[in-house]
């Protein structure tokens, strides 16, 4: 099972967003190097794989959340907020669901 690019880019994003560009990138060069199957180059087409995407996410979640794990809440939230509304790229398959429904 593969995940899309998108995800990881919506978590380079917020990280960095939030945390700056040069801790992501000094996170993410000693991730890819204890993790050398991680793609090096990703587009939100892209796709990885899943046990490498959710070992970078645990990761993510140790360094820049101190391990709280009840941020994949958060996370989870963001994502449909971010992907879900009415700029998002996912928002034709909410508009379609309510065109079907009605």
């Amino acid at each position: 099972m593969n995940v899309k690019g998108f995800t990881f880019t919506a978590t380079e994003d917020g990280i960095t967003s939030r945390f700056g560009e040069e801790r992501w990138n000094d996170f993410f060069e000693r991730f890819k190097a204890s993790h050398p199957k991680f793609p090096n180059s990703i587009l939100p087409t892209s796709q990885i794989p899943a046990d490498l995407y959710l070992t970078l996410q645990d990761a993510v979640v140790r360094e820049f959340h101190n391990g709280d794990d009840r941020i994949f809440w958060k996370f989870g939230e963001r994502a449909a907020r971010t992907t879900l509304s009415e700029n998002g790229p996912f928002h034709i398959y909410v508009k379609r669901k309510l065109i079907i429904d009605l």
